[in-house]
């Protein structure tokens, strides 16, 4: 049972579940089986926005999307606003030095691709 505010983090062996429960709570997936369920109320019938205003997820991933940085840190919240973009840039590190502006994103290593994501 987790408290309002409480950051949680699934951790575990390679292949034993984690992105496949992390989207599932998030309604990435629908179970087989059964319900995924928070506060008594199943997840299958839940409004995305609002699931999506309580849960953060990290996945290993990633995907090229033709979006710039900004659309890339608004994803599925809007457009924000500037001060919390920039904010958001900043504690990502992604402010200044080579991914303050991201250019040439298709020349970019494979390596340096999962940073932006």
């Amino acid at each position: 049972m987790s408290r309002r505010g409480e950051v949680l983090a699934i951790v575990g062996a390679n292949g034993s579940g984690k992105s496949t429960l992390a989207k599932l709570l998030a309604g990435l997936y629908a179970p087989a089986q059964g319900s995924v369920m928070r506060d008594e109320a199943g997840l299958a019938t839940a409004d995305p926005e609002q699931l999506w205003s309580w849960l953060a997820m990290l996945s290993q991933d990633t995907a090229r999307w033709q979006v710039t940085a900004r659309e890339n840190l608004t994803l599925g919240q809007g457009d924000g606003d500037d001060r919390a973009v920039l904010c958001a840039a900043k504690a990502w590190g992604a402010d200044c030095g080579p991914y303050s502006r991201w250019p040439d994103a298709e020349r970019r290593s494979g390596g340096s691709r999962p940073r932006r994501s």
